[in-house]
C-alpha cells in the first residue's frame, strides 16, 4: 500500500484503487483490466460514444494499454486511456489517447489526478515521456495539460484518418480529403 497527499486532496494506493477527497467530494481512480472490469454506471458526457463492453475487454486485453476511471458515487465521471510504446529511433513513451470528465465534475481535480496517475503508471512501464494531443480550440483540455506540467510543442501537424476497409478511390482522387 503506498500513501500520500496532493493539493487538496489525499489518497492511499491499494491495488488497482486510488482515492481522492476534495471539499465535500470523493472519488476513486481505478484501472479497468480484464480483472477488474467497467462495473459502473457511466455518467453522460465522460465517452463520446455509448461504451460497448466487447471493446472494453478488447483495450484492456492488448498489451501495454492503460484505461482508467474516475468513480464517484458508483458512477464513472471521469476516464482516460493511453497506450505505450517503443520505437526503433525514440525511448519508450506514453501516448494519452483520450481524456473525458464529465461536464458536472470538472474543474475538480479530476483530469488532474487522472493525467498524474497515468503518468505514473507509464514511468513504471519505463517510459521517458508522455504525450498528448487536442484541438487548438478546446481550452478545457489545453488548460488542464498546462496544469499538469504539459509543455506545448512548437511544430504544428495536421491529423489524417483513414477508413480501413473502403475500396474506392473516389473521394481521394476527387480531392474530398484534402486537409485546409
Amino acid at each position: 500500500m503506498r500513501a500520500g497527499s496532493l493539493p487538496n486532496a489525499t489518497f492511499t494506493v491499494l491495488a488497482t484503487t486510488i482515492s481522492f477527497q476534495a471539499a465535500t467530494m470523493t472519488w476513486t481512480i481505478e484501472r479497468v483490466t480484464n480483472e477488474n472490469p467497467l462495473r459502473w454506471s457511466i455518467a453522460e458526457g465522460v465517452f463520446d460514444e455509448a461504451v460497448r463492453l466487447d471493446y472494453v475487454h478488447d483495450f484492456v486485453s492488448t498489451p501495454n494499454t492503460f484505461f482508467l476511471v474516475a468513480v464517484a458515487d458508483n458512477q464513472v465521471v471521469g476516464m482516460i486511456t493511453g497506450i505505450h510504446y517503443a520505437h526503433p529511433d525514440k525511448p519508450r513513451q506514453l501516448f494519452i489517447i483520450e481524456v473525458g470528465v464529465d461536464d458536472t465534475w470538472q474543474r475538480r481535480g479530476i483530469g488532474t489526478d487522472l493525467m498524474r496517475r497515468i503518468n505514473e503508471l507509464a514511468l513504471e512501464a519505463g517510459c521517458v515521456e508522455s504525450w498528448v494531443a487536442t484541438e487548438e480550440d478546446n481550452h478545457g483540455a489545453r488548460s488542464l495539460y498546462e496544469r499538469t506540467r504539459g509543455s506545448c510543442a512548437d511544430d504544428r501537424f495536421v491529423v489524417y484518418g483513414y477508413e480501413l476497409g473502403s475500396t474506392s478511390r473516389q473521394d481521394a482522387d476527387n480531392g474530398e480529403t484534402a486537409c485546409q
